[in-house]
């Protein structure tokens, strides 16, 4: 009975979240969470009169695939509605190119936001004989974020490269990340 009642009560949660045009990413991005959103967000771009009006993704992550991260990127910055970020907590690796994809990007003053070079991304034993394959992949998807962040921020390409996504991790604080541009505003506690 408990168990139902809490079903109910999730299911009528992300209702009302859904019909208020909020969205969370909170967790692992992943072909599910991905899968979730886009659907979520093809739902609120096609609402009635609704359509138009800001869609708002709240994002505490510890980010996760850069594949799954591309696609749901892809989605929002062809989105014929406006998105904004919001960080709640973190937005860490996949999770921070999400927040840059917004439209108009938030984080709340004690949040943080992390990124770091490309580890296994095929979370796999690599064969030695895949390793050229691997590595122009590795080649590749770096340029494409390097372009993604360059595209989002007030950061040089060449900052990009060493410093930030050549960075084992490297964390950032809100006020950091209003100052490289990465977000647009920070929310302060009152």
């Amino acid at each position: 009975m408990a168990e139902d009642f809490n079903t109910i009560s999730q299911n009528y949660l992300e209702v009302e979240l859904l019909e208020d045009r909020t969205l969370f990413l909170d967790g692992e991005i992943n072909i599910e969470t991905v899968g979730k959103l886009l659907k979520q967000l093809l739902i609120l771009q096609t609402r009635g009169k609704t359509r138009k009006q800001p869609i708002k993704l709240y994002i505490n992550s510890p980010g996760g695939s850069v594949y799954d991260m591309l696609a749901l990127y892809d989605a929002m910055r062809s989105s014929p509605c406006e998105i904004h970020t919001i960080v709640t907590g973190t937005a860490m690796s996949a999770a921070a190119f999400i927040l840059m994809a917004g439209h108009k990007r938030f984080a709340h003053e004690n949040s943080k936001i992390m990124f770091h070079e490309i580890t296994d991304y095929l979370n796999s034993p690599i064969k030695i004989s895949d390793l050229y394959v691997q590595q122009k992949e590795t080649e590749d998807l770096m340029q494409r974020l390097v372009y993604i962040m360059s595209k989002h921020t007030k950061l040089s390409t060449k900052r990009i490269v060493d410093d930030i996504l050549g960075a084992k991790d490297l964390y950032t604080s809100s006020t950091t990340a209003l100052q490289w541009g990465i977000i647009d505003h920070v929310i302060k506690n009152n």
